[in-house]
């Protein structure tokens, strides 16, 4: 190995020791220097954490792992292959010897990867780079794929989606509520659409739905489609455990919404909050186990309720909006909007429909 020099030594540095006549035992150990004296070397000793003083000759340069890989250029090749984005970003500029190779590498990586990383730097351009994604990444493949129309079948849904063609949902600000036609694991649309769309929404899964607003806040005016992210979604578990629309009045459809499904809970007998019994706990559970697997959330919806519980609910009030709107759009089988053969064909990732 090569000998180092006295002046190429710094605190910090890792060296390896050869040659100790007295401590022969060191020898070939892997060390990190300490202290620097006019004619010793203080080293720590890594794998005894023994502290020695040594002279300068009997100190031996160690390769770094930069050194080490460009020994085997399959190895280094291999390394570099399973970086992701930002790890090549910091090789590259930490390393001149890397500079071409990762940049190499960057170049085979999606555009979504690269856009994620530069989008996040302190000094990144957003439009432009919403702009170059829309150019390089297939967004604009044409208006038959626009808002989820494409024909091509989703058989992967994105991890995390929360909702399925057929849910009916609420507008999270807004309180309009509606029904989910079909989803894009991205935004696909023609970039004059893209208004004040936020940078890290760009890849996000967006949803074509049919919505109605609340007549409760705004006249009623007729239904028509949109083209949102979920995160302005609230499904309807989330209205039934409380979680409102920022504008929800009390008298909203929202709100009406959350009593009326309150009001059914409250017919069965069934407890807001566990006894701390747990013999009477367990009863409770289970007696509500039982109610959720009869009248599943969307059976509620589309009023599956016993006939005397249904009169004393006001669901029936907020799924006339779905005769209206949307029993000419898909199948209807008589309890609200059905996803017929066509939609069930696009999204078979979506599993079964309920009720079919």
């Amino acid at each position: 190995m090569e000998t180092l020099e006295a002046s190429r030594l710094r605190v910090g540095t890792r060296v390896g020791v050869a040659d100790l006549v007295r401590r022969n035992d060191l020898n070939g150990h892997e060390a990190v220097v300490v202290l620097l004296a006019a004619d010793r070397v203080g080293v720590r000793i890594l794998q005894t954490d023994e502290a020695v003083r040594v002279r300068p000759e009997n100190l031996v340069h160690l390769p770094n792992i930069y050194e080490r890989l460009e020994e085997n250029t399959d190895l280094l090749q291999m390394v570099v292959h399973r970086l992701d984005v930002p790890s090549l970003c910091n090789a590259r500029a930490a390393n001149r010897l890397w500079h071409s190779l990762c940049r190499s590498e960057l170049a085979t990586k999606s555009v979504r990867a690269l856009y994620e990383y530069e989008r996040q730097q302190p000094d990144a351009d957003s439009t432009a780079l919403m702009r170059r994604a829309y150019d390089c990444d297939d967004f604009g493949t044409g208006a038959a794929d626009w808002f989820a129309n494409s024909d091509a079948p989703r058989t992967v849904r994105p991890a995390g989606m929360r909702f399925r063609v057929g849910d009916a949902f609420f507008h999270a600000q807004t309180g309009a509520f509606g029904v989910v036609l079909g989803w894009d694991d991205r935004r696909k649309a023609p970039l004059r659409s893209w208004g004040q769309l936020r940078p890290e929404r760009l890849y996000a899964v967006h949803y074509s739905v049919w919505e109605v607003p609340d007549p409760s806040i705004e006249p009623a005016v007729e239904g028509s489609s949109r083209y949102i992210i979920e995160d302005n979604m609230l499904s309807l578990a989330q209205i039934w455990s409380g979680h409102l629309p920022e504008n929800a009045l009390a008298y909203s459809a929202a709100s009406r919404t959350y009593h009326a499904y309150a009001h059914a809970v409250e017919a069965w007998d069934l407890p807001s909050e566990f006894s701390r019994d747990p013999e009477i706990a367990a009863e409770e559970q289970e007696r509500l186990e039982a109610f959720r697997q009869q009248y599943s959330l969307n059976e509620l919806w589309w009023h599956a309720l016993p006939e005397n519980l249904w009169r004393r609910s006001e669901l029936a009030a907020f799924n006339g909006f779905l005769q209206r709107e949307l029993f000419t759009r898909e199948e209807s089988r008589g309890r609200g909007f059905m996803p017929g053969a066509a939609l069930c064909a696009r999204y078979p990732a979506d599993g079964p429909f309920w009720g079919q």
